[in-house]
């Protein structure tokens, strides 16, 4: 069975075990927070990003919410914006 994708052209890849879809972030930025330690998670809605947290956190993570960047949607996925700003990329790493 075919996952549902935001729209036909939005390039889209799998994260973390939980099989949510999410925009792939620019190389560069990924990059950046991997070599902080950072690792990411999964994209999610508002209430789901927040218990996210809650539970990483209490697993002894700090958590990082990040905005998912418009400038990663193509042109043609404009509508896609309005959506993908209420959601939050989730990443994480061991308190040191």
């Amino acid at each position: 069975m075919m996952r549902p994708q935001p729209c036909d052209s939005c390039p889209v890849s799998t994260t973390g075990r939980t099989g949510v879809q999410a925009p792939a972030i620019p190389l560069v930025g990924q990059l950046a927070l991997e070599a902080e330690g950072w690792v990411r998670r999964f994209t999610a809605a508002p209430a789901r990003a927040q218990e996210a947290r809650e539970m990483y956190e209490s697993l002894g993570h700090e958590v990082r919410l990040e905005l998912v960047p418009a400038e990663e949607l193509r042109d043609e996925c404009s509508g896609c914006a309005v959506a993908l700003s209420l959601y939050r990329i989730i990443y994480t790493r061991r308190r040191s």
